[in-house]
């Protein structure tokens, strides 16, 4: 039996050589296969996906920019920029100190009537009533319109619970200290005198003759009016849109509070290039590893304010 055994075992071991030899291609075959389907489907999703963070930018990009296209339009109305620059002709033959004590009594005088509901008897009506008209058709997007004189006096609004002097504001001194810029925009923050988050986009007033800012018009827009236009986003089973800032910062998220988002730094990295794509993060803001992230940079297609 001894004198058989070895080339049994021979045969078997040439046999199953022979398997092998057979199956390690197909192994690998099927292997490549894989990570090349895996790949592909990857791929398929990133444009995919990056396809949809381009549309969802423009539709943020077309509701902000339709608030400074009409801010634009209402400062070439001709009576509002005359209620503009009656109230700047109060400030003449005045010193500083006289400027500031004659704001602060219309100040007074508009506190006490914002307590009441209206208006102050200073405010031109004929000019607030066509304000409010054009804030009622807007009023879905829009929180108020502002309109204020050089030094940051309110002139006009459409909605009396506002702020009067706003020369303090970012918003007024960006658009006041930089002429040459069509608009500023600013980050979506949390407003008390709202009970909620608004996104202000302003825009200077001129005065076509002399190319002299006389005053700025800011219109507050509705945090739920951008909320709309993410919020019905979807990508697959998990995925969903998301607005940051270049820098990172998470501004609107339909799923997850603003605090359960940290944006890694390659992420960060891809949104500064100023560009579409989509890239796989590990991790991804939520948390998630070898997750798929596009997105797209809204573009405002006008010079804004560097504060903005």
């Amino acid at each position: 039996m001894k004198r058989f055994g070895f080339p049994l075992q021979l045969k078997g071991k040439t046999i199953l050589a022979i398997v092998l030899v057979g199956l390690l291609p197909l192994i690998l075959s099927l292997l490549l296969t894989y990570f090349e389907e895996k790949r592909a489907l990857r791929d398929a999703a990133g444009i995919n996906m990056k396809g949809i963070a381009v549309e969802t930018a423009r539709k943020v990009e077309n509701q902000i920019i339709r608030g400074m296209n009409e801010a634009q339009q209402l400062a070439t109305i001709p009576f509002i920029r005359t209620a503009v620059v009656n109230s700047n002709r109060s400030y003449e033959d005045k010193n500083p100190e006289e400027i500031q004590r004659l704001i602060l009594e219309w100040q007074e005088s508009w506190r006490i009537s914002e307590k009441q509901d209206e208006f102050p008897v200073f405010i031109n009506k004929y000019a607030t009533d066509y304000l409010i008209q054009w804030h009622a058709i807007r009023k879905s997007d829009y929180l108020a319109i502002v309109v204020v004189d050089h030094q940051g006096a309110l002139v006009l609004s459409s909605f009396p619970q506002v702020s009067f002097f706003h020369g303090n504001s970012v918003w007024w001194q960006a658009v006041m200290q930089h002429p040459d810029s069509q608009a500023f925009v600013s980050d979506l923050s949390f407003d008390p005198g709202f009970g909620t988050h608004v996104l202000n986009v302003a825009v200077s007033g001129t005065i076509h003759v002399r190319r002299k800012t006389v005053g700025a018009i800011s219109i507050l827009l509705r945090r739920d009016s951008l909320f709309r236009s993410i919020s019905e986003v979807t990508a697959g089973k998990t995925g969903h849109a998301m607005l940051a800032s270049s820098e990172g910062v998470t501004i609107l998220c339909p799923l997850f509070s603003l605090e359960e988002h940290t944006i890694p730094a390659s992420v960060v990295q891809a949104f500064q290039q100023g560009e579409a794509g989509w890239l796989v993060a590990d991790p991804d803001s939520h948390g998630l590893q070898h997750a798929i992230v596009a997105y797209a940079p809204l573009h405002m297609g006008m010079t804004l304010a560097p504060e903005s």
